[in-house]
């Protein structure tokens, strides 16, 4: 047992942070098959700034270069545990674009412990640096009916999209 129980433990460790990468790839490619059944208009991983790739930009580079307070950007992050921060520095400030970070956290279907993953203090900081938090309907609702920093999936593909979009044309 104890020649074993070392080797298993790495084996159980590295099927944990596999299960990991999967879900966060899961539910990027969950997001974008929402815009593509959308028939939104999107670039995914794309720079504004050296070395920072950003998940999804909307409608594309070219746009975003030549006018980004019509554009927005996306950053998906399955559970809003600490890397949500990294998202925060990849636009410069002196770019007004839209920036959304989308999560699944809240409702447990992440990780179990994922529903008090998204706190006031996290909201607090998140629109500090000019980024608004995307979330299930039901998280809105019952978490943070009334802050303007969180909104539902409903929201951002019904109005947040459709209402730049027609800058675009």
């Amino acid at each position: 047992h104890k020649k074993f129980s070392s080797i298993f433990s790495k084996f159980c460790f590295s099927n944990m942070q596999f299960a990991k990468n999967l879900a966060g790839k899961t539910f990027k490619n969950h997001i974008e098959l929402m815009l593509r059944v959308c028939g939104y208009e999107y670039e995914k991983q794309q720079s504004i700034t050296r070395g920072q790739i950003l998940d999804f930009i909307y409608p594309n580079i070219n746009r975003i270069n030549d006018s980004p307070s019509d554009c927005i950007v996306s950053e998906c992050q399955s559970t809003l545990k600490d890397r949500f921060r990294l998202s925060l520095g990849k636009i410069p400030p002196s770019k007004p674009i839209k920036k959304y970070i989308f999560t699944g956290s809240g409702i447990g279907i992440i990780t179990k412990s994922d529903t008090n993953d998204i706190t006031p203090e996290k909201v607090s900081e998140i629109r500090d640096k000019g980024w608004t938090i995307v979330v299930f309907d039901e998280v809105k609702k019952n978490k943070f009916s009334k802050d303007g920093a969180v909104i539902s999936y409903e929201n951002f593909f019904n109005k947040v999209y459709p209402s730049l979009s027609g800058l675009w044309n």
